[in-house]
């Protein structure tokens, strides 16, 4: 009896099956680890948070921003004149930034000084009075 020689090319057919479905599920795993990648990396590349760049230039904007909002002054004052009186002129203007001390409006002053001028002729009146009192009776009224 002659014992057969083994064919040296000849593989069992079992270690085969085990590479094959090695191989296959290594070639799934690459493909899946492909797809996921690309699909985080276009995801990734749409979002806001990546940075943006573009030339700098000199340009006029042109926007216009609507809406509704209450304005508070930061610190406020209260005028008053003196005096009462017509308003002649306003040397301010609204918003402007004012100093201790700085003419805001001027009063016109002629019914101040026509007012004046009429006590000042009150006033003379009354001292003509009381130097005729203090000087006592004339001569010339007392001869009747």
């Amino acid at each position: 009896m002659t014992a057969a020689i083994p064919d040296p090319f000849d593989v069992p057919s079992a270690p085969t099956d085990w590479r094959r479905r090695a191989l296959v599920g290594l070639v799934v795993v690459v493909a899946v680890a492909l797809v996921g990648g690309v699909a985080f990396s276009r995801a990734a590349g749409s979002s806001t948070g990546r940075y943006r760049t573009a030339l700098v230039a000199d340009h006029d904007v042109e926007s216009v921003l609507t809406g509704v909002a209450s304005i508070e002054p930061v610190s406020q004052a209260t005028v008053a004149f003196p005096i009462q009186g017509t308003v002649a002129s306003v040397d301010v203007a609204v918003g402007d930034t004012v100093t201790t001390g700085q003419t805001l409006a001027t009063v016109d002053t002629t019914d101040l000084m026509s007012a004046l001028h009429d006590k000042q002729a009150a006033l003379a009146t009354a001292q003509l009075a009381l130097t005729n009192a203090l000087a006592g009776p004339s001569s010339t009224s007392s001869s009747a």
